[in-house]
C-alpha cells in the first residue's frame, strides 16, 4: 500500500499519529480526568431498565449456540469489543475483557456485565488479537486468566510486545499498518489504520484488523474488525480496497459524554458505523463497543434503531446485527 517509510504518515520518530485529515491526539488531556470523574457516579447497566432481560445469554445457551455452529465459520460476541472468531481449527480471541472492570474498582460505571464464557470455555483459543493498549482491550485480569498460553499466537500493533509478554505469552508478532501475518494456509491477519490513540505519548500503535480466510468452497472471505476508531477519509482509502467484506465489526457506542471530549472523534456512533459499512461494501455489520460497560451516556436502546434509520437514508442494504452477550452467528 505504501512503497517506502517516507510515505508512512503515521510514524513520527518513535511515536505514532492518526491518519491524515483526521483528529490528532497526544499528551495529557484534562478531558480524560473529567471522564474518570463522571464514571465514579454512574451505575452499571441494569437489566429491564437499560437493557433487555435476555441481553446476556446463560452459559448453557452460549455453549449450545457454539455447538450448533461448530462446523461452520462463526463469530461469538463476548461483550464490549471482545469476540471469538472460529474458522476451522483456528480460534481467534480479540480484545478479551471477560469480567471485572477495565480500570480501578471505584469507577462504578465500568463494571462489565457478566460474560457467560470464561477462560475454561475459551481454552481452544490459538490466536490472540489485541487492537491497542487501553485497559478495556488489554484487560490485565482477563489476560492472566487465559489458559494454554503456550498454544496461542499473539498478534499486536507495533510497540505492544512488551505488554503482551507480561502475561507469559510467547513470541508475539507485531504488525505495522498494512502488514500481514499468515496463520496457516487458510487464515491471514492484516493490520489496518484506525483513528484513536494509545498512551499519553502515543508510544504504541493502535489498529483495526482484517481477517481473511478461504472457505471450504475455495472462496475468499473477509472480516473487518475496526478496533476503537473514529470516522474519516482513511476508510475509503485504506480499508475499502481490501473489500468487499462479508462481515464488518464496528463500534457503535462510547461517544456520548456530557462535555466536550475526544470520545466523539475516536469512537464511531451508529450513523458513522453504517457509513463505514457501506463504504467498504460489507454484507453484514455487527455493532460492538456497547451494552457491556457504561463508558459513555448514550442510551443503548437507541443504537439499533439509529443504525436502521441511517441505513434507510443512505441505501445501505446489508444485514444489521446487534448480538446478545455470548451469542454466536455464522459468518
Amino acid at each position: 500500500m505504501y512503497k517506502n517509510d517516507l510515505e508512512k504518515y503515521w510514524h513520527i520518530g518513535n511515536t505514532f499519529r492518526n491518519p491524515e485529515k483526521c483528529f490528532q491526539t497526544k499528551g495529557f488531556h484534562f478531558a480524560s480526568v473529567r471522564w474518570i470523574f463522571t464514571r465514579i457516579f454512574k451505575s452499571p447497566y441494569k437489566f429491564g431498565v437499560d437493557l433487555p432481560m435476555n441481553h446476556v445469554l446463560s452459559k448453557e445457551e452460549a455453549l449450545s449456540l457454539r455447538e450448533a455452529y461448530k462446523d461452520v465459520p462463526s463469530i461469538t460476541w463476548l461483550g464490549h469489543a471482545s469476540f471469538l472468531i472460529k474458522i476451522g481449527d483456528t480460534q481467534i480471541l480479540i480484545d478479551p475483557i471477560l469480567f471485572g472492570t477495565p480500570a480501578t474498582s471505584f469507577l462504578r460505571g465500568l463494571k462489565r456485565l457478566p460474560c457467560p464464557l470464561q477462560a475454561k470455555e475459551l481454552s481452544e483459543t490459538n490466536v490472540l488479537l489485541l487492537s491497542h493498549d487501553h485497559a478495556d482491550h488489554v484487560h490485565h485480569p482477563s489476560l492472566k486468566s487465559i489458559l494454554k498460553k503456550e498454544n496461542i499466537q499473539p498478534i499486536v500493533p507495533l510497540g505492544m510486545s512488551k505488554t503482551i509478554k507480561r502475561y507469559k505469552f510467547k513470541k508475539p508478532v507485531e504488525l505495522d499498518y498494512f502488514e500481514a501475518y499468515q496463520i496457516n494456509n487458510t487464515v491471514k491477519i492484516t493490520a489496518v489504520p484506525s483513528v484513536h490513540y494509545s498512551d499519553f505519548s502515543n508510544s504504541t500503535l493502535w489498529s483495526g484488523f482484517i481477517i481473511s480466510f478461504t472457505d471450504k468452497d475455495g472462496e475468499t472471505k473477509n472480516i473487518y474488525f475496526s478496533g476503537d476508531t473514529g470516522y474519516g477519509p482513511f476508510i475509503q482509502r485504506d480499508i475499502a480496497p481490501y473489500g468487499p467484506f462479508d462481515v464488518a465489526i464496528i463500534g457503535v457506542g462510547g461517544f456520548d459524554l456530557p462535555y466536550k471530549s475526544r470520545a466523539p472523534v475516536v469512537h464511531t456512533n451508529p450513523e458513522q458505523a453504517i457509513d463505514i459499512a457501506k463504504e467498504i461494501q460489507a454484507q453484514k455489520i455487527i455493532g460492538m463497543h456497547w451494552g457491556t460497560i457504561r463508558m459513555a451516556d448514550e442510551d443503548p436502546n437507541t443504537l439499533f434503531p439509529r443504525m436502521v434509520q441511517k441505513a434507510k437514508e443512505i441505501g445501505y442494504e446489508g444485514e444489521i446485527k446487534m448480538l446478545r452477550i455470548g451469542e454466536t452467528i455464522a459468518i
